[in-house]
């Protein structure tokens, strides 16, 4: 009898929902996707601005109606101790154009007038914030969804975080498993044997993804790779010939570089201010300040239905539900 009561209890016990947002993951797609949009009283351009947006209506909104905890991380001005470890670190990436540049403190407005909470650690990048405040999420019994395109998040991912990706998929353990071959705590071993082009860090020579993905599930972790594998029968010659000729002290730096850091110093967010109501005149306010109508046409539609039906957002979860892996 008093099993069934416990059950009982936790079916109807709902989790605190926390949505972490992968920021300048958002604006550089926002950017890319948006064509040219010039705010009317200035001429300044705020077409990154207007998809960011889009992003915080469509998919960040449904969480802060229901009183979710929504952050949006962003990386530090100057780059993070990442650099400090190696010069070459997303030593491929452009610029950020300066069209965009102009944007980003408005776009921190925009996230703001949503209730949610812009954040940046000085030195640190938006990938180990997340990762912290995941483990933070989770130590308060959080459901925690991260908003990001990012493969490196997906080390993150277990039974109570998912991956929200642009196509609104929840990425779970199958999908990381489907894609890549290995669970979501093999990705930064995985990351270091391939490589990870997007972030210039190099990978073992002559080892590929699946090469990478066969290893660790024979040897479980990279470590245990190099300790074993080259007097292992159990691969072939030429995989054992390349991973004797590897360099220890790069494969070392790849993996440091691939890793979240889920320690990395931050305040208790909950001393921050937020807000209890719907952010409406907020976002309409800063929707007529930045000349962008048709968006504050879908705001005020989207205002109506919740006004209507309060409790649909309640029961919304739509985001990530379509495809689930």
């Amino acid at each position: 009898r008093m099993q069934i009561n416990k059950i009982e209890r936790r079916s109807i016990h709902r989790k605190k929902e926390w949505l972490l947002m992968d920021g300048y993951n958002i604006i550089y797609r926002s950017y890319y996707a948006m064509p040219q949009l010039n705010r009317k009283h200035d001429g300044a351009p705020v077409h990154a601005v207007l998809g960011t947006c889009n992003v915080l209506l469509k998919q960040a909104l449904p969480y802060i109606l229901r009183g979710a905890f929504v952050v949006f991380a962003m990386d530090s001005k100057g780059g993070s101790w990442r650099n400090d470890l190696s010069i070459d670190y997303k030593a491929n990436r452009e610029k950020m154009p300066d069209d965009l540049c102009s944007q980003i403190s408005e776009i921190e407005r925009a996230v703001a007038a949503f209730g949610a909470l812009p954040l940046r650690i000085q030195g640190q990048e938006a990938d180990d914030i997340i990762a912290t405040l995941c483990m933070r999420g989770l130590e308060q019994d959080a459901q925690i969804d991260i908003l990001s395109t990012d493969k490196d998040l997906l080390q993150l991912v277990q039974p109570d975080v998912n991956v929200i990706d642009a196509k609104d998929r929840r990425l779970n353990e199958d999908y990381v498993f489907q894609q890549f071959g290995v669970k979501p705590d093999q990705i930064a071993d995985y990351l270091a044997m391939v490589g990870d082009a997007s972030d210039n860090v190099k990978g073992i020579k002559g080892i590929g993804p699946k090469s990478a993905a066969k290893l660790l599930g024979i040897f479980g972790n990279l470590d245990s790779i190099l300790q074993d594998a080259p007097t292992s029968s159990l691969i072939s010659t030429g995989i054992r010939n390349k991973l004797l000729a590897a360099d220890r002290q790069q494969i070392a730096l790849s993996r440091r570089l691939v890793a979240l850091d889920t320690q990395i110093p931050i305040p208790n967010l909950y001393t921050y201010p937020q807000s209890s109501s719907a952010p409406w005149d907020e976002v309409l306010e800063f929707a007529d300040r930045n000349s962008l109508s048709a968006f504050k046409t879908r705001v005020i539609r989207e205002k109506n239905r919740h006004v209507s039906s309060p409790q649909a957002d309640e029961e919304d979860g739509t985001l990530g539900k379509k495809y689930d892996y």
